[in-house]
Order: C-alpha cells, then sequence, then structure tokens
C-alpha cells in the first residue's frame, strides 16, 4: 500500500510536470500570439481572432485539465482496488495462521493423548510383566518348595524304610537269640549235668556274644539316631539356606524386575522424548514452509498486482504522451497556420486599405493638386488624432484582461511542457 501510495505521489508529480510543460507551451503560444497582436494592433478584426483562438485554446486546456482529471481519479479507484487486494490477502494471511495454529494446538492435544495412552500401555506392561516375573518366581518356588517336599517325603520315607528293616534285623535277632535259647536249655536239659558246666561256659560265652550282638546293636542303633539327627540337622540346614537363597532370589528378582522396569521407563521417556523433539522439529518445519510459501504466494500476488499496474500506468502514459503530442502539435499546427493566414489577410488588407486611400485621394483631389494633397492630409491627421480618456482606459482594461488569460496560458503550457519532460525521462 506505501509502494502503490508513492507511485500515486510520482504520478502527481508527473502530471503536475506534464501540466507545467503544457503551461510552457501555452506562454511560447501566447508570446507568438503577442508577437502578432502588437503586429495587428491597429487591427480589431484580428484582436477579435486573437482572443477567439485564445478562448480555444483554453478551451482545450480546460478540455485536457478534465481528461487529466478523470484519469487521476481512476488512478485513485486503481489504488484503492490494490489497497482493498492487500487488506483481503491479509484477512487471508491472517485467517490461514490461525487456522495454522488451531491445527498445531489439535495436533499438540492428539500428542499429548497418545504419549499418555503409550505411557499408560507401558506401565500396564510393565505390571503385567512385573506381575509376571512374581507368578513365575512364585511357580519357582513353589516348584522348588514341592521338590524339597518331596525330597523331605523321600528321605524321611527312606528312613521309616530302614528303620524298619533295623527293627526287623532286631526282632529277626531276638527271635534267634530266643530260639537259641531254647535250644540251649533243651540242649542242657538234654545232655544233663554233665554238660551243664559246659553249657553253662557256652551260655556264658553266648550271653557275652549276646551282650556284644547287643552293645553292637546299641552302637549301630546310636549310629543310626546320630545319622538321623545329623541328616535331620542338615535338611533344617537345607531348609533355612534354601529360605536365604529363595529371599535372596526374590530380592534379586525384585531389584533386577525394578531396574528392568526403570530401563523400560527411561528408554520409554527417552524415546517418548526424541519423538516429541521430532514432533516438534516437524511441526516447526511445516510451520516454516507454510510460512514461506504464504510469503511466496503473497509476494507473488504483490508483484503481479504491481507489475498489472505497472502495465496499466505504462500503457495510460504512453496514451496520455501520445494525445498530449498530438494536441501540443495539432495545436502549434493551428496556430501557424492561423498566424500565417491572419499575417496574410492583414498584409492584404493594409495593401487594400492603402490603395483605396490613395484611389479616394486621387479621385478628390486630382493628381497634380497639392493643394488638395496638403488639405487631404491635413484631414488624414484631424483624422489619426490621439483618443480620447475613456477610449484609453478601455483599451488599458483590454490589454490588462488580455495579458492574464495570457499569463494563465502560459502558465498551463509550462505545466505541459514539464509533465510532457518527466514522461520522456520515465520513457
Amino acid at each position: 500500500a506505501r509502494a502503490e501510495l508513492e507511485s500515486n505521489e510520482q504520478k502527481a508529480k508527473d502530471e503536475n510536470q506534464v501540466r507545467y510543460r503544457q503551461e510552457r507551451e501555452l506562454e511560447v503560444l501566447a508570446q507568438k500570439l503577442n508577437e502578432s497582436a502588437r503586429e495587428c494592433k491597429n487591427s480589431k478584426h484580428q484582436q477579435e481572432r486573437v482572443i477567439s483562438e485564445k478562448e480555444h485554446i483554453l478551451e482545450n486546456a480546460k478540455h485536457d485539465k478534465e481528461e487529466a482529471e478523470k484519469k487521476h481519479s481512476v488512478m485513485e479507484l486503481d489504488l484503492k482496488r490494490c489497497v482493498n487486494l492487500l487488506q483481503r490477502l491479509v484477512q487471508r494471511i491472517t485467517k490461514e495462521v490461525a487456522e495454522h495454529n488451531e491445527l498445531l494446538v489439535k495436533e499438540r492435544d492428539d500428542f499429548e493423548a497418545e504419549l499418555n495412552l503409550e505411557l499408560q500401555s507401558a506401565r500396564l506392561q510393565a505390571e503385567e510383566k512385573q506381575k509376571r516375573a512374581q507368578v513365575e518366581d512364585e511357580e519357582v518356588t513353589e516348584k522348588e518348595l514341592k521338590e524339597l517336599e518331596a525330597f523331605t517325603e523321600e528321605r524321611k520315607s527312606k528312613l521309616e524304610q530302614d528303620k524298619v528293616e533295623l527293627m526287623d534285623l532286631v526282632r529277626v535277632a531276638r527271635e534267634q537269640l530266643e530260639k537259641d535259647l531254647i535250644q540251649v536249655d533243651k540242649i542242657s536239659a538234654q545232655r544233663g549235668r554233665d554238660r551243664v558246666r559246659e553249657a553253662d561256659v557256652d551260655a556264658k560265652k553266648r550271653k557275652a556274644e549276646r551282650e556284644n550282638k547287643l552293645r553292637v546293636f546299641n552302637e549301630i542303633e546310636l549310629k543310626y539316631d546320630a545319622m538321623v539327627d545329623n541328616q535331620v540337622a542338615d535338611i533344617e540346614a537345607y531348609f533355612d539356606l534354601l529360605g536365604e537363597r529363595l529371599d535372596r532370589h526374590g530380592q534379586s528378582v525384585h531389584k533386577q524386575t525394578k531396574m528392568e522396569r526403570q530401563r523400560a521407563e527411561e528408554k520409554l521417556k527417552k524415546r517418548m522424548e526424541m519423538q516429541l523433539e521430532e514432533n516438534q522439529r516437524r511441526v516447526q518445519r511445516e510451520l516454516e514452509d507454510n510460512r514461506r510459501k504464504m510469503a511466496e504466494e503473497t509476494q507473488a500476488m504483490i508483484q503481479a498486482a504491481e507489475e498489472e499496474l505497472y502495465v496499466r500506468l505504462r500503457e495510460e502514459r504512453a496514451s496520455r504522451l501520445a494525445l498530449i503530442e498530438q494536441k501540443r502539435s495539432q495545436m502549434k499546427r493551428e496556430i501557424e497556420e492561423e498566424y500565417v493566414r491572419s499575417q496574410v489577410k492583414i498584409r492584404e488588407e493594409l495593401a487594400q486599405s492603402e490603395k483605396n486611400r490613395i484611389e479616394n485621394v486621387l479621385s478628390v483631389f486630382g493628381v497634380d493638386s497639392v493643394r488638395r494633397g496638403e488639405l487631404a492630409l491635413k484631414e488624414k491627421m484631424e483624422q489619426t488624432r490621439p483618443i480620447s480618456r475613456e477610449d484609453l482606459m478601455k483599451q488599458k482594461e483590454e490589454k490588462e484582461n488580455f495579458d492574464a488569460e495570457r499569463a494563465e496560458l502560459i502558465r498551463e503550457m509550462a505545466m505541459m511542457d514539464l509533465e510532457l519532460q518527466e514522461l520522456e525521462a520515465e520513457g
């Protein structure tokens, strides 16, 4: 809009220069008319003709001035149209910027919603993974406990079986001992008294053996009880160690799960931050591209409008220049023709008046009458005596009016010359 205003101001200056050039041309023409008026000042008919020519020139100048005002109004309408076009462009750009901002806000809200959904899904996945790991740990613990219970039951069943076998051996040994005692009693009873002593010795020997066996059996039983106690202590220690290991394993699993969850959260957070930065960069790039495209479109539209306006102004300037040049040449040609015709007519009228005067003098006084010639000269001098005061004032007023009109005509021709020079300089 500022460029349009500056161009319109420049055009107004150009028009003023053209008017000034026209005024100069009119001044030159007025000078020529003044010279012609001075040459034919004694001819009233010639003065009226000059006045009519001057009025014709003034009418042409007024017509040119009206055409210039019309063209100026057309240029003002073009300027208003350009301003309206720029306002519409500004409104369109503002609307597109608002729509783009709304789109960015909507995309940001959608991205935040997607990010929240992804965070919730990641949190749920981490919780599910933790629960699954906990369930797996519980399953492993239950499995190990079951294996331990099975091993314990197996050891207990084996101990019970060994104990039953040992009791069977003891029972068998006692039965055998009782049988041996019964048999010894029977043998001693059968052999008699002779062998009582041998039997007693044998009995003592057997008793010693029996006591020895009983002592060995007691030692075996004590060893077995000690072994069972040691195995039970080992099993309890194994249970304690297994519990400690299970606790340590649970702690390590919990710690590892916690670390994995933290790493997953950090990784997800980092990925989300990278995605957010990428989206921000993408949105920024899209915004810059849209701004650049809008600026290019606006610049192209402004340039197209300027080119169209410049072409129109060049055409108008060329048409105005051609019209001014045509009118100037036409006015110059008409003035020159009128001047030549007026000079020829004035000379013819002067020659005819002189011829008529001579013929009248000759017809009245005769050719050789000196007295009559002197009388005619005297009458002529009386006829050409100075004019009255009223006639002098009237001639002075007419001369002032003529000078004022001539000055106005000269000024308009000078403005026309100035505008023509500016148009030629621009061309």
